[in-house]
């Protein structure tokens, strides 16, 4: 480890534990979502149970998280504000420190000198982009420990714990569950010499993602709110899923610290007084909202063509391996942040597996300068615009959505087109599982 890194990661440390007391001020003061938290379990603990739809009694922000949620805080809502927020915060560095052994596991287990270079600088990158969401207390991290948990399960070939994974998140938020792409785009290799062993494994791992997310809505919540599981589910599916209102509140341009591409479509293409009137030197057209988002879900269906093209001309190479789990991974987190409603510092983190790929050619020194100069260089400004650490004109003008746009089209390359063939040092892989995990995998 070089001393720049080594200095970097003290000072991405200490970021960190600085932003981790921020949350402890804020969860004391009920602020941000760790008070959202604390209340509504407050609530649930009492005994009420219409919760959906309903805003909360503080920030007026609508309660929107599924009854599993509320069940992961609900010991820790137990304690005094301060206490609650305190716990927390140790739980969500307890899973940062997690997070931070598995990516190097999984660097390690490529034996890829590029991606083992990368470690100290990706770990860095890892508690920058973390801090956000320990910040205000929201679930991200943990999300991403899971991400990085699935990638240490599916290198091993354990299929049914790696789908399990991946169910957590998606049990919570939802949207997550379109990382499934990642295990069923490594597969791909032999759906056309051998379909019904594609199919079958594409069954196999819906199937234990489809059981992780039931156990995580039913089994879990039951622990804290017993028969009153199902009504809570219920009422969150109508009030939250199927309710377009939850959507509306996302797609708004109440605040110009979302990214999101509905957001910046919506800010030169439609006019809304309370926005475009503070906002007026912004050029913009006039179309409907609901034009607007139809353009947006248009580009979301490019985005996902685009990367299953890219994925299935990868496949066809027959070169799935462990180097290529992490790019296609990498694809598949960039598509997931790129269409999702609503991107702020608070998710930041969730692009932290999209990093990986630029971070390993940046670090790579049988690399011209000028091209590891170019790659460092979209690490550092995309991480800024993840983390939206703007200024007001700039957040305005959505220009922190650029940041992502990019890794994705450079993920996008680096599956297809691959700048340094995959080279794998035996000395930088001891104890490392390096089989291409695939059909022939689930054969055995």
């Amino acid at each position: 480890m070089t001393r720049a890194a080594r200095i970097l990661l003290a000072g991405a440390s200490i970021l960190v534990l600085v932003e981790a007391l921020s949350l402890v001020e804020r969860g004391a003061d009920g602020l941000s979502d760790i008070g959202i938290f604390y209340r509504t379990c407050t609530l649930l603990r009492e005994g009420e149970r219409a919760i959906y739809p309903r805003a909360d009694a503080v920030t007026g922000w609508p309660i929107s998280m599924p009854p599993v949620g509320w069940a992961i805080f609900q010991p820790f809502s137990r304690l005094t504000p301060w206490g609650s927020s305190a716990a927390w915060a140790l739980f969500n560095l307890a899973l940062l420190a997690a997070a931070l052994i598995l990516q190097r596991r999984v660097l390690l287990r490529t034996g890829d000198s590029r991606y083992v270079r990368a470690w100290p600088w990706s770990a860095a990158l890892l508690l920058i982009l973390s801090a956000g969401s320990i910040q205000v207390g929201q679930f991200s991290v943990l999300f991403v420990t899971c991400w990085l948990l699935f990638l240490d399960a599916f290198g091993r070939s354990r299929t049914p714990a790696s789908a399990l994974w991946l169910a957590i998140p998606a049990a919570i938020k939802i949207y997550p569950v379109g990382l499934l792409a990642i295990p069923l785009s490594m597969s791909l290799e032999s759906a056309t010499r051998r379909p019904a062993a594609f199919i079958g494994v594409t069954a196999r791992t819906l199937a234990w993602a489809a059981a992780g997310v039931l156990l995580m809505w039913f089994a879990v919540p039951a622990l804290a709110y017993g028969r009153d599981t199902i009504p809570l589910n219920m009422a969150w599916w109508h009030g939250v899923i199927l309710n377009n209102a939850q959507m509306d509140y996302l797609q708004d341009l109440r605040a110009i610290t979302n990214q999101s591409l509905d957001t910046v479509l919506l800010r030169y293409a439609s006019y809304d007084p309370a926005f475009h009137d503070q906002y007026a030197w912004l050029p913009h057209l006039a179309f409907s909202k609901a034009t607007v988002l139809r353009g947006a879900d248009l580009v979301r269906v490019v985005i996902i063509g685009i990367s299953l093209a890219a994925v299935w001309k990868r496949a066809k190479t027959g070169a799935m391996s462990a180097v290529m789990l992490i790019d296609v991974a990498a694809l598949w987190v960039a598509v997931l942040y790129n269409v999702v409603p609503e991107t702020k510092s608070r998710y930041a983190v969730y692009t932290f597996i999209a990093f990986l790929p630029w971070i390993a050619r940046a670090a790579d020194p049988s690399m011209p300068f000028n091209r590891r100069a170019w790659f460092g260089g979209v690490v550092v400004a995309s991480t800024i615009c993840a983390l939206v650490l703007l200024p007001d004109v700039l957040q305005a003008w959505g220009v922190g959505f650029i940041g992502p746009f990019v890794l994705w089209a450079g993920n996008v390359r680096f599956v297809t087109l691959p700048g340094v063939p995959d080279v794998v040092d035996p000395d930088l892989a001891v104890g490392a599982d390096l089989r291409v995990h695939g059909i022939d995998d689930e054969q055995h």
